[in-house]
């Protein structure tokens, strides 16, 4: 995945998300089954801007944190993924954290190893992302 605009990053990241009863809460991660041994090269991580009502570029509800926290996204298309999947399907995954550094770490949780579009790894330290 190029260097793109926060517009088509939204558009992948937050699709229209409008459905017979209204907008979904939130939205699902996905990524490789094997997530505990993919390594995820080229990682985008963006704040989700919310509106005044919580809803996200694509329409569904996140509401607003009460804790202090942010929501992000980390994006890695399938072809910067190290993995013995032979058809990975890309990564997505939303965290609330305090920070981008925080973010950063949730995600290096879950896929050790990630490196970020900017070249950082993953940030070590705290174990929950919206405690620091």
């Amino acid at each position: 995945m190029p260097r793109m605009t926060s517009k088509r990053f939204f558009e992948i990241a937050t699709p229209a998300a409008s459905g017979r009863y209204g907008a979904p809460m939130g939205r699902g991660d996905y990524g490789p089954a094997d997530a505990d041994r993919a390594i995820a090269r080229q990682v985008h991580l963006r704040q989700v801007p919310l509106d005044a009502g919580g809803y996200d570029p694509g329409g569904a509800y996140w509401g607003h944190a009460a804790d202090g926290t942010t929501l992000y996204v980390a994006l890695a298309d399938a072809h910067w993924l190290e993995t013995a999947q032979r058809d990975a399907r890309p990564l997505r995954m939303f965290v609330r954290a305090r920070s981008r550094d925080a973010a950063k770490r949730a995600v290096g949780e879950r896929y050790p190893g990630a490196r970020f579009f900017d070249g950082t790894p993953a940030v070590q330290g705290a174990a929950h992302a919206n405690v620091s």
